[in-house]
Formats: C-alpha cells, structure tokens, sequence
C-alpha cells in the first residue's frame, strides 16, 4: 500500500517462496524518509520505529512484541490477530524496517526470486534445509540463526560447486562437455 509517497513491500522468504505456514512477514518501508521535511526528529529511523510501534501498539488486534533497534537494520517485531478480517484468521507475525543504508532486503529478495525462477530444485532443498535450522532454534537472524537468503545462496553454491566437481572429473577422465 502507498502512502503520502511511501509504499509497503514484502521481502524475505515469503517474497520467493521458501516461507513455512508460520513463516513471518518481513515488509519494509520505502520512501518514509521524505518525513524529515516535516521534523529533524523523524531523520532517525531509530526513533520512527518507536513511533511505529507507539502506534501499532494502540491499533486492535496488533501485539508488538519487541522493538530490535540495536540491529544492524532496526525492525518492529509485531504478531497481527487477523480474525478481525477472517473469522479462522491466524495469527501472523511480522517483522517491520525502515528502508535505510545497509538495508538489502529488496535487493536479496529480489536475487532469491531470480534463482528460484532459474533453477526450480533449490527451492526444495533450501526449504529442508530450513526446517532443520528451524528444528534446531536456528532459524532467526536476529538470534544468530541463518535468514532463508543465506540458506538459498548457500545451497546454490553447492549445487553450483557440484557440477562443476562433476565436469573436472568428467575432464580429467578424458571426456569433454559439448557446449
């Protein structure tokens, strides 16, 4: 959604696929830097995500749970009764940041939809691999655990990296590839 020049946008795993049925929603704000204009205060993303969570804190069915603005990217950690749009909504959990320096989030989100699209089998694989960091509490960036990016660049990488051990086997057995 967009407002007074600022929109909403999803990233992380449920941008490209790789999110579990209890996956959060990463969203990001672009373009609320405009607000400085308005107040020097609001220049600080540190201090909007307070006011952001000032504010969800007082809107129904929303539960902030923790405001991380020690991170690298600060973010407003919220959970959304969605009952009040569906009667059998769920509770959904959603991770909040400003788009600010050092914010990649679009950028990896949208590498991930490409490789994804490209190579179809490293959804699987990135998603298994997932749900063991999950089994293990491994599964959280902001607890030291391992974001979806990082699973997927990780199994491209193997996968890359096991072709090519195949094709340098295949080479110094004396076969070559038709390319």
């Amino acid at each position: 959604p967009e407002a007074g020049g600022m929109t909403v946008e999803l990233f992380g795993s449920c941008a490209y696929g790789l999110d579990f049925g209890d996956s959060d929603l990463d969203l990001v704000v672009v373009g609320w830097d405009a607000l400085r204009e308005s107040d020097e205060l609001l220049s600080n993303p540190t201090y909007v995500l307070h006011r952001l969570a000032q504010y969800l804190r007082a809107a129904d069915g929303v539960r902030v749970d923790k405001v991380l603005d020690k991170a690298r990217v600060p973010v407003v950690r919220a959970v959304v009764d969605t009952a009040a749009w569906h009667p059998m909504g769920p509770l959904v959990k959603v991770d909040i940041s400003l788009d600010c320096a050092g914010h990649s989030g679009l950028a990896a989100a949208a590498l991930c939809e490409r490789l994804v699209s490209r190579l179809p089998e490293l959804a699987p694989a990135a998603l298994a691999v997932r749900c063991l960091l999950a089994a293990a509490g491994l599964n959280d960036a902001y607890t030291g655990g391992l974001p979806s990016y990082a699973v997927l660049l990780m199994v491209f990488y193997s996968r890359l990296h096991a072709k090519r051990s195949a094709e340098h086997r295949l080479r110094s057995r004396g076969f070559r590839s038709e390319r």
